[in-house]
C-alpha cells in the first residue's frame, strides 16, 4: 500500500464522521504539498497537514501554518508518535519564521497542544437565534472569491486568521450569503440550521438569513469572546499579539 492510500485509510479511521468522498478528495488534493508524517516498518503511523494561512494584527501581516487533521493509528496512540511528529513540525515553522495554529477538536485536547506553547488567542460566540419577522436586509447567494473579499472588507480592523490556501475546498459544502454588511455561510445538512460563519455590522441581520434560507431558527457562530475556538504558536516568543484574534470559518 503506498503512503497515500496509507494516509486515506488513517484519515478515516481518525475522522469516521467525514465522508469517504471528502477523505479521498482531501488526501489527493493534500498529501503531497501539505501533509507532514512519520513511518515506521513501511507504515505511516501519525501524520498532520500544514495549510498556508495569513494572520492580520498588530497592524502586520504574519505568515502562519494552520495545524489540521492531526491523526495517529489507533494501536500508537498514547506512544508519543503526534508529540514528536509536533516537535518536529514546530523547529521546521520556526526556522521559516511561521506561527502555527490549530483548531483542537474538543475541549479536551486544549491541553495537550499547551503543552507545546500554544495559547488560546481566537474565540467566537454561538448562540440560537429565533426568527421575529422584522425588516432586515436582502441578501443573495454569492461565489467564494466574492465572499473573501467581504469577509476581508468585515474583518480589516480586527485581528483576524485567514486560511488563504484552502478557501474554496472548506466551503465548498455551504451556502455563501452575501448582502450590505454581511456575510455568512451556512451548512443546512443539520435539522438545526449553523451559520457557521457569520460577520455582520448591521442590525437584525440574523433575520435576513433565516428570511433567505426559509427557516425560523438557527445556530449562529461568529466573533465574539464566550468561547475558546483556537490555539497560536508564535515562532518567537518576543512577539507579542492581541489576547483575542478571530479565525472563523476553518476546515471541518
Amino acid at each position: 500500500m503506498d503512503f497515500e492510500n496509507q494516509a486515506v485509510k488513517l484519515y478515516k479511521t481518525a475522522f469516521p464522521d467525514d465522508s469517504e468522498e471528502f477523505a479521498e478528495e482531501f488526501i489527493k488534493r493534500y498529501f503531497k504539498k501539505n501533509c507532514r508524517y512519520t513511518v515506521k516498518d513501511g507504515k505511516i503511523v501519525s501524520m498532520l497537514f500544514l495549510f498556508e494561512s495569513l494572520l492580520y494584527a498588530n497592524k502586520r501581516v504574519y505568515s502562519v501554518s494552520y495545524l489540521y487533521a492531526a491523526a495517529t493509528l489507533p494501536e500508537m496512540r498514547g506512544k508519543g508518535e503526534m508529540s514528536q511528529l509536533i516537535e518536529r513540525v514546530k523547529r521546521e515553522e520556526a526556522e521559516k519564521g511561521r506561527f502555527i495554529v490549530t483548531r483542537p477538536a474538543d475541549g479536551g485536547l486544549f491541553s495537550f497542544y499547551q503543552k507545546f506553547g500554544f495559547k488560546t488567542a481566537f474565540y467566537c460566540d454561538e448562540y440560537v437565534y429565533s426568527a421575529t419577522f422584522i425588516d432586515s436586509t436582502a441578501l443573495k447567494k454569492i461565489s467564494s472569491a466574492e465572499y473573501y473579499k467581504k469577509r476581508e472588507e468585515l474583518l480589516k480592523e480586527i485581528p483576524h486568521l485567514t486560511l488563504r490556501e484552502t478557501k474554496e475546498f472548506a466551503v465548498s459544502d455551504m451556502l455563501l450569503l452575501g448582502g450590505d454588511g454581511i456575510c455568512c455561510a451556512v451548512d443546512l445538512s443539520e435539522e438545526t440550521p449553523l451559520i457557521d460563519e457569520f460577520l455582520s455590522v448591521i442590525d437584525n441581520g440574523e433575520e435576513a438569513v433565516l428570511r433567505y434560507i426559509g427557516k425560523d431558527t438557527a445556530l449562529f457562530r461568529g466573533r465574539g469572546m464566550k468561547t475558546p475556538f483556537a490555539m497560536i504558536l508564535p515562532c518567537d516568543d518576543d512577539i507579542e499579539l492581541p489576547d483575542s484574534m478571530y479565525m472563523g470559518l476553518a476546515m471541518e
